[in-house]
């Protein structure tokens, strides 16, 4: 028993991970578009976060498994 909760807690902080660093890349797409011309950045502006970061998703083909996650979000929410 004490094999499989440990491997439970293994895959549910894998898991974590991998979608907080998904969360960081996505960020890091959004803050690298930014920067690349001040059109963007205006247009980032107008548009704003939360069409933003549907948009990089979207773009970034990002999948419904990793978006689902809240470290996902905490962590694009962190590094934005």
């Amino acid at each position: 028993m004490r094999p499989v909760l440990a491997l439970i807690i293994f895959a549910a902080l894998c898991y974590a991970a991998l979608t907080a660093y998904a969360g960081f890349r996505v960020a890091r797409g959004i803050d690298d578009a930014k920067a690349s011309s001040v059109v963007a950045r205006v247009g980032t502006q107008m548009m704003g976060r939360d069409a933003v970061e549907r948009l990089a998703i979207r773009k970034g083909n990002v999948p419904s498994w990793i978006t689902g996650s809240p470290t996902f979000w905490l962590t694009l929410r962190a590094t934005e």
